[in-house]
């Protein structure tokens, strides 16, 4: 699956008394390419815009190894699976560079100008 990676974040856990490393990873949040057209929903009179960004998490090792650019164009592998609190998991088995992005205005119509993502 190709994503635009937007952000990445290391963690670490550790327990307060001991110092003792509890938990360790990084949490990707990004956009599949395929999931960036404008999107318009109205739940109760409430207006909502736009796409949520996907939340994964990624071991800390691929990540200082493959993370090159952030923002950035990736190709992942991605395991779903169901939480114990009825939220899906999902953790990047691999992740590969693709390349760096940027923004750029696009004339669409007259007057209307959109931002396309463009991999360089």
């Amino acid at each position: 699956m190709r994503i635009l990676l937007l952000y990445a974040s290391h963690y670490r856990i550790a327990d307060n008394r001991t110092g003792e490393v509890r938990s360790e990873g990084v949490t990707l949040f990004f956009h599949g390419s395929d999931n960036l057209k404008s999107r318009e929903r109205e739940r109760d009179g409430l207006l909502t815009k736009g796409v949520k960004p996907f939340k994964a998490s990624l071991d800390v090792k691929d990540f200082k190894e493959k993370v090159k650019v952030v923002p950035g164009l990736y190709e992942i592998d991605i395991a779903l699976e169901g939480g114990s609190d009825m939220k899906g998991d999902a953790q990047i088995l691999d992740i590969e560079y693709i390349g760096a992005c940027s923004l750029s205005l696009t004339e669409e119509k007259k007057e209307t100008k959109s931002v396309k993502v463009v991999g360089i």
